[in-house]
């Protein structure tokens, strides 16, 4: 999934190259446009993280989502992750969520490394330029990022048999 800052980025470049854009890309006018990439394969539908990862666990009851809230950091002891700390979006209050058993970092390919650096782990010149305490010197946490956007062309020709 493509974020709107990395989105918005794309689109400029094309702006900068003079590629016109085209609001739908079926009707066959030549442009850029933006297609959906995530596809179920069984129902040959628009897939998400909804269809393709809460819907078919929504029912467990040791889940419970919660919307409207971010992690700020983890709650770290002895570099074991113990639980994290949670910011309401609405207000900016906080509280703390404990795990029982294990606490799995899985905030995609930008915020796990963000939620990790705000946890003080991560590479020590960036922490002390941006006021965090080391917890631990990390590197490589939040380095070597790429995206990968695609390009497609698609074009008519005039094929000559010889």
């Amino acid at each position: 999934m493509v974020d709107s800052y990395h989105l918005a980025t794309f689109w400029d470049a094309l702006d900068e190259l003079n590629v016109t854009k085209v609001e739908e890309g079926a009707l066959g006018k030549p442009g850029a446009f933006w297609i959906p990439a995530s596809i179920d394969p069984v129902l040959q539908t628009r897939s998400s993280a909804l269809t393709a990862y809460y819907n078919p666990i929504q029912n467990r009851s040791n889940l419970h989502l919660l919307t409207g809230h971010y992690v700020q950091k983890l709650i770290l002891s002895n570099l074991l992750a113990e639980g994290v700390k949670i910011v309401c979006r609405a207000d900016n209050s906080t509280f703390n969520a404990f795990a029982t058993k294990e606490v799995i970092l899985a905030a995609g390919a930008v915020h796990t490394a963000q939620v990790l650096q705000l946890s003080g782990v991560g590479p020590s010149s960036a922490l002390k330029a941006a006021g965090i305490d080391v917890v631990l010197d990390l590197p490589g946490v939040g380095a070597n990022f790429q995206d990968h956007p695609v390009a497609f062309m698609s074009f008519n020709s005039k094929l000559t048999m010889l």
